[in-house]
């Protein structure tokens, strides 16, 4: 199969606008199909384009009744050519002339999130609850364990009924049916869309999904329920998905996947005949997120477009479809054979083109003549009013993201519905910036004062316009605080808005959906404390200490299992009222646990009880998972020091294939190798100290304090071998 080239098409800008609310309607009588968008002013509208790619606006209105203020649109879908959209609690439908004929006030508690329609029964889904709605009445409701970041229906329990499929952020695609949960299934990070994919050369039914870490996956649907068919992953491109659809655009009788990330990437899909996981088939970067893709057409009546909005607001098309220089639809005469008369009627044709393109630009120019006669009248009345004024508020919207990837780093996604100039991080707990690849901001850190709380001052300026900074950080665990990002944006006057993540005593661990395998077989140390404390209050305190436990707990009891993405090591946590039990095959991990549940039970007067059986194996296994990182770091110094010496041996000889294939490796990636070194100290200082504080945690659990044998083990690192580390270990 040939990759796919597009030409891209800018249609409009609105503004900022939620996932999911760009919508294509049917074809009706015209030959290309009408868009409809609603965005966070709270305005929903309908446009086509004509034959000179003129934009035409059928309408724009605020559904919700007169007096009312505008709110957000947060949802959007479709009944055939009825248009449905949510805002807050309302929600609307409208014709495709936008004509209002339907309104219902919920009443609900949450935010209208996520909407789907199928008539006579509407599916909405706030932060936590999904209500069904029939006939304009409650039917049945759902209390989600965990957020709802999405919701789509379809036919799953029963061919009569639809079924609700929850995208959840614990990492779980749910399956509702009217009040009930029928199945849940596991899935690789948590879900941020799902999906319904439908081909032509299958009758079959499959749900797509794709996570916040950048998993796309699918389910098949069976009377079973859903059976997962295959996952992909690509590390390069490690943005979530944030909407995804399906259609036949190269006409194989095969439909592809066409999704849209929150780092900017459009991307299509393609099934071949090595697997059953896609291929990329074609991709593009806009640079910003995108919340929306849809399938139809728009730009011309021949192949279908792919229609996009982005956060900001902007609304593209991509089109596989390249017209003449016209820019309008092909005219028969094209077709014709290469006769005198043909030729004549090509040229007349490319006449009136040239001939439209210049009455275009002409009004184009004119248009831009006007926005800025209207844009320095505006600049002279706010110099006038902002002589004696201090802005104090702004009116721009902050979109963010904190999470944890494989790699054991924190990626913080900070977007603006306007161009970024610069994001200042202030934390009172140590941190790691690493750099980003393809990064075009400059970074600049200030060591903080001696007295001074904070332990990171640092700033982003871009040197280019986006409306997107992603900043990587890496932990330490044992210790916990607050990071803090102010936002600064180009406009004017400067203003700026603060944002707030939190970072948990044990940040690297990572929340797994199944049980791992090999836990049976895995020596473990057990912490059990006991006490006059909830399920709930241990939920809460555990969730201060470790991320992605949910908030919300069912049953008697609960088990969650993590692992370290650093080290590799496991922790199992089962508990219910006045029991909780830690299980780890890392001491440190159950020492910091200790600590913070002593301090919580503590801090509410609540008396608990802790016992420990230690096994003393587990410290040789956990320095078995750090050799390799350490001996790397180890290694580093050696290779440059082998580099200057590589670098002149092959500048006097000119045939260097004599030399093995490790210094051939060690040439080839010396400017990462130079780079890398120059983080060496801290990370090699990092490595040191989960290994001191393994030991040390060791001790405390005996009631020793061993710290006077630390410059023992400090000689012990400084000339490190495996064997007789864990030796040192083992004999103490």
């Amino acid at each position: 199969m040939s990759d796919l080239n597009f030409l891209r098409y800018d249609l409009m800008t609105i503004s900022s606008t939620a996932r999911n609310c760009l919508r294509i309607l049917p074809l009706g009588k015209k030959n290309k199909q009408k868009v409809v968008v609603g965005d966070s002013s709270g305005f929903v509208q309908g446009f086509s384009l004509g034959r000179a790619q003129e934009l035409i606006t059928s309408f724009k209105l605020n559904p919700l009744p007169p007096g009312q203020p505008a709110k957000p649109v947060n949802g959007l879908d479709l009944v055939g050519d009825k248009v449905f959209v949510s805002n807050g609690e309302t929600i609307s439908g409208m014709s495709k002339k936008g004509k209002n004929f339907f309104r219902l006030v919920t009443n609900l508690t949450e935010p209208l999130c996520n909407m789907a329609v199928r008539s006579p029964f509407i599916w909405t889904a706030g932060e936590y609850v999904l209500n069904v709605f029939e006939e304009g009445r409650e039917s049945a409701f759902y209390m989600c364990p965990d957020r709802i970041n999405h919701l789509t229906v379809e036919h799953i329990v029963s061919d009569k009924t639809m079924d609700s499929v929850l995208a959840c952020n614990d990492r779980m695609v749910r399956v509702v049916h009217g009040g009930d949960m029928s199945g849940e299934s596991p899935v690789e990070g948590s879900t941020s869309t799902v999906a319904i994919y439908t081909t032509r050369n299958s009758t079959a039914k499959e749900v797509l999904y794709g996570t916040q870490s950048g998993h796309l996956g699918c389910f098949r649907i069976t009377p079973q329920g859903l059976q997962k068919r295959w996952a992909a992953y690509d590390a390069q491109f490690t943005g979530g998905f944030n909407s995804i659809t399906s259609w036949d655009l190269v006409k194989d009788g095969t439909s592809q996947i066409i999704s849209g990330r929150d780092n900017g990437f459009l991307e299509v899909f393609a099934f071949g005949t090595a697997g059953p996981e896609p291929h990329l088939l074609y991709q593009t970067t806009l640079n910003e997120s995108i919340t929306a893709v849809d399938i139809g057409l728009v730009t011309t009546a021949v192949k279908e477009d792919i229609a996009v909005s982005t956060y900001s607001g902007k609304v593209l098309s991509f089109s596989t479809y390249s017209p003449g220089a016209s820019g309008t639809e092909p005219s028969p005469s094209f077709s014709g054979s290469g006769s005198a008369s043909g030729s004549q009627t090509l040229r007349e044709d490319g006449t009136t083109a040239r001939r439209k393109n210049e009455k275009r630009l002409a009004a184009i120019q004119q248009e831009i003549e006007k926005l800025k006669e209207r844009l320095d009248k505006k600049k002279t009345e706010y110099s006038r009013v902002s002589e004696d004024h201090i802005a104090v508020s702004v009116d721009y919207k902050l979109k963010d993201k904190f999470i944890l990837d494989a790699s054991a780093t924190w990626i913080l996604t900070i977007e603006l519905d306007c161009p970024i100039d610069v994001v200042a991080l202030q934390c009172d707990v140590d941190v790691e910036l690493l750099d980003v690849d393809n990064s075009s901001a400059i970074i600049s850190r200030t060591k903080p004062e001696k007295d001074c709380p904070s332990k990171l001052l640092a700033s982003y300026r871009n040197t280019e316009s986006t409306n997107r900074v992603e900043i990587r950080i890496r932990s330490v665990e044992g210790q916990s605080g607050t990071l803090q990002a102010f936002v600064i944006p180009t406009l004017t006057p400067k203003t700026a808005q603060m944002a707030s993540y939190q970072i948990r005593p044990l940040s690297l661990h990572q929340r797994l959906t199944e049980k791992p395998q090999g836990l049976d077989e895995l020596v473990v140390n057990t912490l059990t404390i006991e006490g006059k404390f909830s399920l709930s209050e241990m939920n809460s305190w555990l969730g201060q200490c470790l991320p992605d436990v949910p908030e919300r707990t069912t049953g008697e009891e609960v088990t969650h299992y993590f692992r370290n993405t650093f080290q590799g090591t496991v922790l199992v946590a089962r508990y219910r009222d006045r029991e909780v039990s830690l299980r780890s095959d890392n001491i440190s991990t159950l020492a910091v646990l200790k600590d913070h549940l002593m301090r919580q039970a503590t801090a509410r007067k609540i008396q608990i009880k802790a016992n420990f059986d230690l096994k003393d194996e587990t410290c040789g296994s956990v320095l078995a998972m750090l050799h390799p990182k350490l001996q790397h770091q180890l290694g580093l110094s050696e290779k440059v020091k082998l580099i200057e010496a590589l670098k002149e041996v092959e500048m006097q000889e000119q045939d260097i294939s004599f030399l093995s294939e490790q210094y051939k490796e060690i040439l080839s990636k010396a400017k990462e190798i130079e780079k890398e070194f120059e983080m060496q100290p801290r990370r090699l200082e990092y490595l040191y100290s989960l290994v001191k504080n393994l030991f040390l945690d060791k001790y405390k659990f005996k009631g020793q304090n061993v710290s006077h044998k630390l410059p023992v083990l400090q000689g012990h690192l400084e000339k490190y071998d495996l064997d007789n580390l864990q030796a040192f270990f083992a004999q103490n």
